[in-house]
């Protein structure tokens, strides 16, 4: 697509995933505050890593970056939010993660 100077209908854009949504012009502030509220009060230290990971994905070795997803995993697991996550999936709420 790079390389190809030639221009994308909207529906093949999204079926090739480069957006998820389209929303009216009066209705841009209201939904981009939505989302900016929802990952903002998501799994910080998960986000940290899974952003740490994308740049890194780049660089690494595939078995580099075997290792760094491996050592993300692990330290999540041992987290508050990583139990927060499943106790808030048990009792079917919303979670409230701290960062750690």
């Amino acid at each position: 697509m790079v390389l190809r100077v030639q221009s994308l209908e909207a529906s093949e854009a999204q079926q090739l995933g480069l957006y998820n949504e389209v929303v009216d012009d009066d209705q841009l502030g209201s939904r981009l505050t939505e989302l900016a509220t929802e990952i903002g009060s998501g799994p910080t230290m998960a986000h940290a890593l899974a952003k740490q990971a994308l740049h890194a994905a780049t660089r690494l070795s595939f078995d580099a970056y075997m290792d760094l997803e491996a050592s993300s995993q692990a330290l999540l697991h041992t987290g508050f939010d990583h139990d927060e996550g499943v106790a808030a999936f048990v009792e079917k709420r919303p979670p409230e993660f701290r960062g750690y």
